[in-house]
């Protein structure tokens, strides 16, 4: 299957953008960012500059006296965002630290989407490129423009009104098509997990029924309702008085990080990234619990080591060999355990946008984003389109389990149609 040319008229053809909503949006943000100076100077009784690293320094380690952080790697004392995710974790009562993490997102989001550079003729190119599994990665295309939209924030508002910048050109619609939990799907069907495997293939809600197991629960799923979980944190017993939205999106990090293998502590720091605060003894125990709720888990993460220790080379489900040199360790072994999963999301994805530019001219590639495409048609075209993508997306891959046996499997793909990226309701067919 060649996949160049699709990548080629999606880097050629790039993205309209409503110039007029991204001056809002820039204007907006940076109103954000000075309302958290102000905060902060207000607070402090100081003109910190919160892009000095010798300013935070001072004002986290030397005016507010909290406890040093450091670098994992480097061991120096760092004022990084996990550093202030962390002290903020700790010590939630200290307004100076959300003023910090409020201007340096802000900003972020400022620089990177809403004062990105954009082409004459109104368009936003993104150059794609493969990584070491397959996956694809988007930078800023050849002509200087444009840059990665594979980063934008996915739950927050922010990222919604970023995605709403990307409109279908007059007189077309959007449409969109999206793995449902590919990665998760695909590592329990090469554990060979009924118990993960039933959840996902009885339809009902796979990230709730995870929390349940998790955390001890038996109720329905409200989001806003607040209920509570008791969990070990350590030596002692602790309880979390949450809503169960707050559960439910813990338990999607949490079956990610446990299928690969991740340690407490970067779990922490990514549930801390998606402003869920758990300390790293009940990020440690939740781990446990993945494990001992799907031990196939355990089964297959002990095969990816049995082949990486016999001649460090792993065949993914999609039929793709890749050596892993270097030293035998922990972060090996994780990229390992990631591996077959994440090519073979990445290859699925990239065959499904070739057959759809060859077999589906209706529908124009304009995205590629983690695990779905995004496509513009006239609007007379769309339910055809939906079909058709959905058609062959969905088109079942023979997946070797732990035991040797093979069976054929269809990842979902679930659908949306509207006028831009961030305005698009789900659809049925």
């Amino acid at each position: 299957m060649d996949r160049q040319p699709t990548l080629l008229d999606m880097m050629i053809r790039g993205v309209r953008l409503n110039e007029e909503r991204k001056k809002e949006l820039s204007v907006f943000f940076f109103q954000e960012e000075e309302k958290a100076k102000l905060a902060l100077k207000e607070k402090t009784g100081k003109d910190y500059n919160m892009n000095s690293t010798k300013d935070m320094q001072m004002l986290l380690y030397g005016q507010l006296g909290l406890p040093f952080q450091y670098h994992m790697k480097t061991g120096k004392v760092t004022t990084s965002k996990d550093a202030l995710h962390k002290l903020t974790a700790k010590n939630p009562q200290i307004e100076e630290l959300q003023h910090i993490l409020a201007f340096k997102k802000y900003g972020k989001l400022r620089s990177t989407y809403a004062d990105m550079a954009v082409d004459a003729d109104g368009r936003v190119r993104t150059s794609y490129a493969p990584v070491s599994t397959f996956r694809l990665s988007s930078s800023e295309s050849h002509f200087g423009a444009g840059g990665n939209l594979q980063n934008i924030p996915v739950r927050s508002e922010e990222g919604k009104e970023i995605r709403k910048l990307f409109e279908a050109d007059p007189g077309k619609e959007m449409g969109k098509a999206d793995y449902s939990q590919i990665e998760a799907r695909l590592c329990a069907y090469e554990a060979n997990d009924l118990r993960q495997i039933n959840l996902f293939e009885s339809g009902g809600d796979i990230h709730w029924e995870q929390a349940k197991a998790y955390f001890g629960f038996n109720f329905d799923y409200e989001p806003s309702i607040t209920i509570c979980a008791k969990v070990i944190d350590g030596r002692r017993s602790v309880t979390l008085e949450e809503t169960m939205k707050f559960f439910r999106n813990a338990a999607k990090t949490i079956v990610h990080a446990g299928n690969y293998g991740m340690g407490p502590r970067m779990l922490q720091q990514i549930l801390e990234q998606n402003g869920i605060i758990l300390s790293s003894g009940i990020c440690k125990e939740l781990l446990t619990i993945h494990l001992n709720v799907n031990p196939m888990i355990l089964l297959r993460q002990r095969n990816v080591r049995d082949q990486i220790n016999a001649n460090r080379t792993l065949v993914s489900a999609y039929g793709r060999p890749r050596r892993f040199e270097g030293r035998l360790g922990d972060n090996l072994y994780q990229s390992a355990y990631a591996y077959s999963p994440q090519n073979t999301a990445g290859e699925m994805l990239q065959d499904a946008m070739a057959v759809v530019y060859d077999e589906v001219p209706e529908a124009e590639n304009l995205l590629n984003v983690h695990d779905e495409i995004v496509w513009q048609c006239l609007p007379k075209d769309m339910d055809y389109c939906l079909r058709r993508v959905k058609e062959i997306m969905e088109k079942p891959i023979c997946i070797a389990g732990s035991l040797g046996d093979c069976r054929p499997v269809s990842i979902p793909a679930d659908l949306s149609v509207g006028p831009n990226w961030g305005e698009m309701k789900g659809v049925s067919i």
